[in-house]
C-alpha cells in the first residue's frame, strides 16, 4: 500500500470520528474509552496487513536477486566434451576456436551453413556434430551464444547508456523479438527485468 493510500485512510477514520462525536454526543460520551480502543485496533489492522505484504514483497524480490549469479556461470565446456576419433577432436576445436575466441555468433548472417564451410565440414555433418557433443540443435547452441554475450554486457554498468533492443543487435539478433524470446527461454526472464535485477543487486 503506498503511503498516499495510508494518509487517505488515516483522515477518513479521523473523520468518520467526527462525524460520529457530532451525531451520537451523548453515546460517544459515554463508550468514549470504546472507540479509543477500536480506533487504535483499526490502525494496528492496517498496518499489521501492511508491514505483511511489504515483507512478502521483499522476500519475493531478494530471491529473485540471488538467483542472478547462477545464471552468470552458464557455459560450454570444451575441455569435458566426449568425442570419436581425431576428426571429431579437431572439428570440435573448430569450433571452439570460432565461438570462444573469435566470436563468430556476432554475426546476424551466421549460418549453419557458413559455419561448416568455416570449420571444412558439411552442413549436415556439423549439425549432428553439434547435437551429439552438447545435445542441442544449431539455433539453440547459437543463441545460447548470444544470450550469454547480452548477460555480460547487460552487467557491464558501461553499458547502461545503450537500450535492451541495441544490446540484442549488438550480440547478433535480428530483431527485437527473437532477442527476447531467446532470452527469456534460456534466463526465465525478459532482458529488460534482468537487467533491472542487476542494478538492483549492484553488478
Amino acid at each position: 500500500m503506498s503511503q498516499k493510500a495510508k494518509t487517505i485512510i488515516y483522515v477518513m477514520l479521523f473523520l468518520a470520528l467526527l462525524a460520529a462525536i457530532s451525531i451520537w454526543p451523548e453515546w460517544m460520551k459515554d463508550n468514549a474509552l470504546a472507540v479509543i480502543f477500536a480506533a487504535i485496533a483499526a490502525v494496528f489492522a492496517l498496518l499489521y496487513f501492511d508491514t505483511r505484504r511489504s515483507l512478502r514483497n521483499l522476500l519475493s524480490k531478494s530471491a529473485e536477486v540471488q538467483a542472478i549469479p547462477e545464471v552468470l556461470n552458464y557455459d560450454y565446456d570444451f575441455d569435458s566434451a566426449k568425442v570419436r576419433d581425431e576428426a571429431d577432436a579437431r572439428l570440435l576445436e573448430d569450433l571452439r576456436v570460432l565461438f570462444e575466441e573469435k566470436e563468430i555468433y556476432l554475426d546476424k548472417n551466421l549460418s549453419i551453413e557458413s559455419l561448416a564451410k568455416m570449420a571444412g565440414t558439411t552442413k549436415a555433418r556439423m549439425s549432428h556434430f553439434i547435437n551429439d557433443v552438447f545435445g542441442c540443435n544449431f539455433p539453440t547452441f547459437l543463441n545460447n551464444y548470444r544470450v550469454t554475450k547480452a548477460v555480460s554486457l547487460f552487467s557491464d554498468p558501461a553499458n547502461a547508456i545503450y537500450t535492451v533492443e541495441a544490446i540484442g543487435e549488438s550480440c547478433g539478433f535480428n530483431n527485437r523479438q527473437a532477442f527476447h524470446s531467446s532470452f527469456k527461454k534460456r534466463i526465465g526472464m525478459p532482458p529488460s527485468k534482468f537487467r533491472v535485477l542487476l542494478k538492483k543487486k549492484g553488478l
